[in-house]
């Protein structure tokens, strides 16, 4: 199997909102990507008010949205990687809230 992890910072100005509709747009992909066993997406303790990252002393600033998504192996990636579902999960959803990102692929 392969994982594929991605953290990504979202820009200033996304509206709480638009964060939730990422995660939900990424749990869809496990009806559309064949290969894909799972998918996890969610938005860091520290958005929205920050109380339970206060309460857990966890820093600001390391990730605002974690992807996980595990491949039967790496031509199932290979295929998502070309898909159409990512394709529009990143040019319409992802890319025009993303400040920054960050992506590693290994074995499990």
């Amino acid at each position: 199997m392969l994982r594929h992890i991605s953290i990504l910072s979202l820009r200033e100005d996304v509206a709480p909102e638009t964060a939730q509709r990422a995660v939900a747009e990424c749990h869809r992909l496990r009806d559309e990507v064949e290969g894909l066993v799972d998918c996890t997406a969610g938005l860091a303790l520290s958005l929205g008010d920050g109380s339970l990252a206060r309460e857990l002393a966890i820093p600001a600033g390391m990730g605002d949205l974690a992807i996980v998504l595990d491949f039967e192996d790496a031509d199932a990636w290979a295929v998502y990687a070309s898909s159409p579902a990512r394709r529009l999960l990143v040019e319409e959803v992802l890319h025009p809230i993303v400040a920054e990102r960050r992506a590693i692929q290994y074995e499990i």
